[in-house]
């Protein structure tokens, strides 16, 4: 990793405090389902200096008493009165220390909570945040306690996490999953997962990890994709439950009725952690029945509601997001940042190749297409991460798999990247875009080009295997569907044109080959050609061969068709000896560049398009490796 940093220091934007948090607790309880607002609309007011009145939703902890916290952009000594449905309560709270009736928020907030502006992220001291990580969804059998987890992830220079309030790990509090203990009546939550929620963002506040907290998840609301319809509470056909179709959970009143309990009291008992970056209202909501009956307007006046609601109520405004696929972006308006997933042949070029508009976007889930392990996961990793942050995304991408984390222990690639992260000094540079950088070698290696768009339709018709565009990768479905198919509409043929300086062969690898077998054709114009032809079959084969063809020295121009019976998943094409055997990526400013160099070995390498300003520049070089 390059790193030429400018001959002037950045000025910061001044700081804007904020004070605490500082805890109360009433020891009272109130008759009525303590989660309903409609019965128990319980707040504190705290009163401090010269006044000023700032009032917090309280929240009922489960052992005879009510508590609230306060975060405030006054110091100073505050005193704190509990109200119920418009009314103030006798009582005198208990505060931290135990001596007084009055609580002091003194000690400053470090940097505040974190806000968009533009395309980017930024914390209340004007501070630039580029997020690096992994997931930590749910405990998983085997490892240590996610708490320890996280522990190990703040040491590791991780500063961003997704944890999910699922019910097989015991955190979500109106699905219990443990058949022993007693379940919440309807409307009511259980405490045992909201006290497991309060340790995990203690954890995440005492190690610097910031994270989203996943909601709602799409199996709960699923027929066919990791479905837990079946168990979930709220099936009309579980007792207690009043759902008949889990299409119907986004217009429902009762489903979005407790939804919003649910909601608040997320918000009156965690909205205070500045390592909260978002409430994250669904993971992969693409896959729920009510978005694939095409539902989508339900959908989306769902997401804006709730959207909406927890604005009204989160006196600290944290982010609102949604995971999902962006074919139907309209869906998510009313989100502050975009967030997709993917599992692609290749991490590095589907991730360089997404594009957000005029909102922070970075992908809170990537992994590889197929099965690595060793120096070839964490090379997936690597590119993952790097390909975020250098593509002029918001943050790196993100890893799914922590299990594979902690097992395989490659703690030190996020601990590398965030030296090199911090050493190029990253996020005061927020209006930095990707550069047209290239790396050159004496050496020479295969030309390769990899598909930049998972199962999408295909807008490329034509690429330059020496010189291809981020456009047409990006246009290019790993997914090369056959024109005979129920999924004609999303192919089309793809031609390839190059220079070549002497004759070679040109390879094709297939990652896959649907049940409904492919015929993929590789012709050479005026030359020979190579046919794969897989009859349907009872799985998907990932056996293929690969399909290669001679092409002569001068202009090429080879074409690729499938007319079989589905999909074919397309891995690469190459061709050997034409490129150098490193390639490069950067993200740059007129006199501040970020470039990470990779591939094989190399006595030189030099750089070009950088996009500096004449001057001479020092060089920072980061090893990701060691």
């Amino acid at each position: 990793m390059l790193f030429l940093p400018p001959a002037d220091a950045v000025v910061q934007a001044p700081a804007a405090k904020w004070f605490g948090p500082v805890h109360v607790r009433f020891a009272v309880e109130f008759a009525g389902n303590p989660y309903d607002p409609e019965q128990n609309d319980v707040k504190v007011r705290f009163v401090g200096p010269g006044g000023l009145v700032f009032e917090r939703l309280a929240w009922y902890d489960g052992d005879g008493g009510w508590r609230a916290v306060l975060v405030t952009p006054n110091q100073g000594l505050y005193k704190a009165e509990l109200w119920r449905n418009g009314k103030v309560t006798a009582g005198e709270p208990e505060v931290e220390d135990g001596k007084s009736t009055e609580i002091n928020a003194e000690k400053p907030l470090a940097r505040g909570f974190l806000r968009t502006k533009g395309d980017r992220f930024f914390w209340d001291d004007g501070g630039g945040y580029f997020p690096l990580g992994y997931n930590l969804a749910w405990q998983s059998p085997g490892l240590p306690d996610m708490t320890e987890q996280l522990a190990i992830m703040g040491k590791n220079g991780v500063d961003w996490t997704r944890i999910w309030a699922n019910h097989w790990d015991g955190k979500n509090p109106w699905w219990i999953s443990d058949e022993k203990a007693e379940k919440p009546g309807p409307g009511w939550l259980a405490d045992g997962p909201l006290k497991r929620w309060d340790a995990l963002v203690e954890a995440c506040d005492k190690n610097g990890v910031s994270f989203q907290m996943v909601l709602f998840h799409h199996g709960q609301f699923s027929s066919t994709v990791n479905s837990n319809w079946g168990d979930n509470p709220w099936n009309a056909k579980n007792p207690g439950g009043f759902l008949k179709d889990p299409a119907d959970f986004f217009t429902d009143p009762e489903a979005k009725r407790r939804s919003k309990l649910w909601l608040r009291t997320a918000v009156a008992r965690y909205a205070h952690s500045p390592r909260l970056m978002a409430w994250e209202l669904w993971n992969e909501v693409e896959w729920v029945d009510a978005y694939k009956a095409g539902r989508f307007d339900d959908v989306k006046k769902w997401h804006t509601e709730m959207a909406q609601y927890l604005r009204s109520i989160d006196p600290y405004r944290h982010l609102v997001t949604s995971s999902s696929a962006l074919e139907h972006r309209e869906i998510f308006e009313s989100m502050d940042y975009l967030q997709p997933h993917t599992y692609p042949v290749d991490v590095r070029t589907v991730i360089s190749g997404a594009s957000y508009g005029e909102r922070p976007g970075f992908f809170g889930e990537f992994g590889p297409g197929g099965r690595a392990e060793g120096a070839e996961l964490k090379k997936v990793v690597r590119d993952g991460i790097w390909a975020g942050l250098l593509s002029g995304q918001a943050g790196a991408g993100q890893y799914w798999y922590w299990d594979i984390v902690e097992k395989e222990a490659i703690h030190d690639d996020f601990r590398f990247s965030r030296a090199a992260m911090d050493d190029a000094n990253l996020p005061i540079h927020p209006v930095a875009r990707p550069i047209s950088v290239a790396a050159d070698t004496l050496e020479r290696g295969p030309a390769v080009i990899r598909p930049g768009a998972d199962w999408a339709p295909q807008t490329t018709g034509e690429i330059d295997l020496l010189h291809p565009t981020p456009e047409q990768l990006r246009g290019w479905s790993a997914y090369f569907q056959s024109s005979t198919s129920a999924n004609a509409a999303m192919g089309r043929p793809l031609t390839i044109r190059f220079n070549a300086p002497r004759a070679g062969k040109l390879v094709l690898k297939i990652a896959a080959i649907s049940k409904g077998g492919a015929r993929l054709h590789l012709k050479v114009k005026d030359g020979g050609e190579a046919i794969f032809d897989s009859a349907p079959a009872a799985e998907e084969r990932t056996d293929a061969p690969d399909l290669v063809v001679d092409y002569p020295a001068g202009p090429v121009e080879v074409t690729l068709t499938n007319d079989g019976g589905d999909w074919a998943r397309l891995a690469s094409i190459s061709a050997d000896g034409l490129a150098p055997v490193r390639r490069a990526q950067g993200l740059g400013e007129s006199r501040w560049a970020l470039v990470r160099v990779d591939g094989g070995d190399a006595k030189e390498v030099s750089l070009s398009g950088l996009g500096l300003l004449d001057n001479t520049y020092p060089l920072s070089i980061t090893d990701l490796l060691t």
